[in-house]
């Protein structure tokens, strides 16, 4: 069982940019220096000198009392944002999803057309009676996940909360004052990186009926660990590899990423990708944007824009090497045979074009395969946050608008009227 990262046509500096030339030799030097990486992943997270996803280890046993209550249920809608749920709806898809009758949902907003709307007009199958709520905030204060905790328990679904421990914390004081059964959040890990941590790992362990399968998950993310450790020279080490590849394509101008996922049950792993690397690297003004797309449907679209628009965008495409049934589309040959004939195309014709692109191929969806590759866009995200000269760690931008929102909040009486229409009423076209 493995991740394998293939590299084509991957960016070299011009002769004539000195200037360029010696920028890649410099985060090449960066890269390949253990104690200048730990120096400065220490000074973000005060003084220890290895990320803390990699350190800090979940305790399975504080799930393990949570797994029979909740056994009878057959759906778990998980209330966050971000990588409150990017981590265990990746995991989830990639490697539970259609295996058992069970169904895991994650609520991330008040749309009424959406789940919170089914969930409150019990509709499509969701009931107090057979849906749990896991209700997950770090800082125990979004506003929307408050909101909705709040207002699904009024409906006496069952909930389950997962924060920081903390009297500043109001999903917590929630949790307290209605007697509501609580697990601590780690406080030392951010929620993106978060996906062998309790909050990930709960959920799926009630869904699965136990503790196996989130143990072979942790077991990827550690050998993930150990193969993209700091210490590990860059030759030997894929995370700090491709992290080059992206600084230096930025440094030449390609700053999109077009991320086509050939494989439907590892879109979420796709969406977690674009977290990951926008929240962790998109920042002091560089950093890049990823475009992920469901393949071979993104052949259709998308493929103009990497061929035939600006080219200032790399390529890296995530497919998996062996599906559990292949079905024969004829004598000779199986649907996902032809899968990868499509993608093969998408590959030879970038090298044809000499355009910039990376294979990932997972073996299979083994809960082992599916950590370690988490584990390895983890400290991909860290090393192109670093070699970039930023906090890997924090996300201040992400903050504003949730400041703003609850700015909004604060100044909301029932007595006060929402100005919720300015944006129709002041719109300058009316179509």
């Amino acid at each position: 069982m493995a991740i394998h990262l293939y590299t084509e046509n991957w960016i070299e500096p011009p002769a004539s940019s000195p200037t360029i030339q010696e920028q890649f030799r410099e985060a090449e030097a960066y890269l390949n220096s253990p104690p200048a990486i730990q120096e400065r992943i220490s000074r973000h997270q005060g003084g220890a000198p290895i990320p803390s996803f990699a350190t800090v280890k979940a305790d399975l046993e504080t799930i393990a009392p949570h797994i029979e209550p909740y056994s009878r249920l057959r759906h778990i809608v998980v209330v966050g944002n971000g990588g409150s749920i990017r981590n265990v709806w990746a995991l989830y898809q990639a490697i539970l999803e259609g295996n058992t009758a069970k169904k895991i949902h994650v609520l991330d907003s008040t749309e009424p057309t959406g789940l919170l709307g089914r969930l409150l007009a019990e509709a499509s199958g969701l009931s107090p009676e057979n849906t749990l709520i896991i209700a997950v905030s770090k800082s125990g204060n979004t506003e929307n996940v408050l909101l909705e905790t709040e207002i699904l328990h009024s409906r006496r679904y069952p909930i389950l909360v997962v924060t920081s421990q903390s009297d500043r914390a109001r999903l917590y004081q929630f949790a307290v004052q209605r007697r509501l059964p609580w697990v601590a959040h780690p406080e030392e890990v951010g929620g993106r990186f978060t996906a062998g941590q309790i909050n990930s790992l709960l959920p799926l362990s009630i869904l699965d009926g136990g503790l196996e399968t989130v143990s072979r998950i942790v077991q990827g993310l550690e050998q993930a660990y150990e193969l993209c450790a700091p210490g590990v020279p860059l030759q030997e080490n894929p995370a700090k590899d491709l992290a080059l590849r992206l600084f230096r394509a930025e440094l030449l101008g390609f700053c999109d990423l077009f991320l086509p996922i050939y494989c439907q049950k590892l879109m979420g792993i796709g969406e977690l990708i674009v977290q990951l690397c926008h929240e962790t690297f998109g920042k002091d003004s560089l950093g890049i944007s990823v475009v992920m797309a469901s393949a071979p449907e993104s052949q259709h679209h998308t493929n103009q824009r990497f061929f035939g628009g600006r080219r200032n965008m790399v390529g890296i495409s995530l497919q998996l090497a062996h599906f559990e049934e292949d079905w024969k589309l004829n004598n000779w040959l199986g649907a996902g045979e032809f899968l990868a004939l499509e993608h093969m195309g998408v590959v030879e014709e970038a090298r044809a074009q000499g355009l910039p692109w990376a294979v990932l191929t997972v073996d299979d969806l083994a809960a082992e395969d599916i950590g370690k590759l988490i584990g390895f866009w983890q400290y991909t995200a860290v090393y192109s946050a670093l070699v970039r000269g930023s906090n890997p760690f924090d996300q201040p931008a992400v903050e504003g608008s949730k400041r703003r929102t609850s700015e909004l909040m604060t100044l909301l009486s029932e007595a006060t009227p929402l100005d919720l229409d300015r944006y129709k009423a002041r719109a300058a076209f009316h179509l």
